[in-house]
């Protein structure tokens, strides 16, 4: 593949280091509705090794996720001690040669702000308390940030935790759902206003390529319907009253595709990018999240084997493809799964599997 194209690692916050003490998902976990998350796959304090390691893959870029819980437990109280870990996170990075995208927000929130409130579904939180955060983060992090994510998979978070009321807050029905969607795009068009003049990335979970209008209930056909808002500032889907967000429209300079995978979907994967890129034309497009969940590695293999000739044929046509981040590196945690389906390269002793390999072949291939 050319140059300028980046193989990475997708490294959730929630995932990689467990949740944080002050997060929503910690309560959640407290009260039983979630299996607990301990310390991810030892992120937090495996990260120098961690990241030789991938270097030594031959990978060229890591998402990391800023776990805001960690940076601000309790409103205006910012943790110094983290501030400075992540920042040795990127400074490491870095001195491997990686260059790093930051995700800013990925599943779960402080406590303080996404029980107390209210979280996205509030405006003065999402406009004061959110945007803070925001800014704080490019004053602390820029200089090492090649790329922000403002949101990984908003749609996944508001299907779970607004409508089906499976993660926090726990919410359902449909006009949660529809309070819930509007809070997120309004924060995402906060961020991305802040972020202006740097690279932003507006990450979406799609899959099936070939959906067009369907209902509320289903993520997909949501997310395919926020991705052409980008462009019409409405957001049209049968189980709603269209919702207008002129705002919305032309945010971010690039566009995310997070896909994770069921076996031999490959094809779909690619299918989603070709649909992008007509979706949203002379526009950057990356995969921040991909890979294959399963405890049979050589299904994850295969899947790999796949992809990698399909990523090649995207690239030979043009198609502006940048960036290709694998979820995940070592084995981590998953909010609704807990630790019962394996989604990476490495055991969480940091054995490599057979992927592993594999990954490393495409990379240098």
């Amino acid at each position: 593949m050319a140059g300028d194209f980046a193989w990475g690692i997708s490294l959730p916050a929630l995932g990689c280091e467990g949740a944080a003490p002050a997060s929503d998902w910690a309560r959640w976990e407290r009260e039983g509705r979630a299996s607990p998350s301990l310390d991810g796959n030892g992120w937090l304090t495996n990260f120098r090794d961690d990241i030789e390691m991938y270097a030594a893959l031959g990978c060229q870029a890591l998402r990391i996720g800023i776990e805001w819980a960690r940076v601000e437990p309790r409103p205006g109280v910012v943790n110094g001690e983290a501030v400075d870990r992540y920042r040795e996170m990127l400074r490491t990075a870095a001195g491997a040669g990686l260059a790093v995208w930051l995700t800013l927000h990925d599943q779960s929130l402080p406590g303080w702000f996404g029980d107390d409130e209210q979280g996205f579904r509030d405006e003065r939180a999402r406009r004061y308390f959110w945007p803070r955060h925001v800014d704080r983060c490019a004053e602390l992090f820029n200089d090492r940030a090649a790329a922000w994510v403002l949101m990984e998979d908003p749609v996944g978070y508001v299907q779970r935790g607004y409508f089906q009321g499976v993660c926090p807050p726990g919410r359902k029905g449909l006009e949660s759902m529809r309070e819930g969607l509007l809070g997120v795009v309004d924060a995402i068009v906060q961020a991305d206003r802040l972020l202006r003049g740097t690279d932003v990335v507006l990450a979406l979970g799609l899959a099936d390529a070939h959906m067009r209008r369907g209902r509320a209930i289903d993520g997909s056909a949501t997310a395919w319907a926020l991705l052409a808002a980008r462009r019409s500032g409405r957001i049209e889907i049968a189980d709603l009253p269209t919702l207008s967000v002129p705002d919305f429209v032309d945010v971010g300079t690039s566009i995310g595709v997070r896909h994770l995978a069921r076996e031999d979907s490959a094809e779909e994967l690619a299918d989603c990018v070709y649909r992008v890129a007509e979706e949203a034309p002379d526009t950057l497009l990356a995969i921040t999240a991909s890979g294959c969940r399963t405890d049979d590695d050589d299904r994850r293999d295969a899947y790999l084997h796949d992809l990698g000739q399909r990523l090649t044929t995207l690239r030979d046509e043009r198609l502006p493809v940048r960036a290709y981040f694998h979820h995940t590196g070592v084995d981590s945690y998953d909010g609704l799964h807990g630790f019962g389906i394996a989604n990476g390269l490495f055991k969480r002793d940091r054995t490599p599997k057979n992927s592993a390999a594999r990954f490393e072949q495409m990379i240098k291939h």
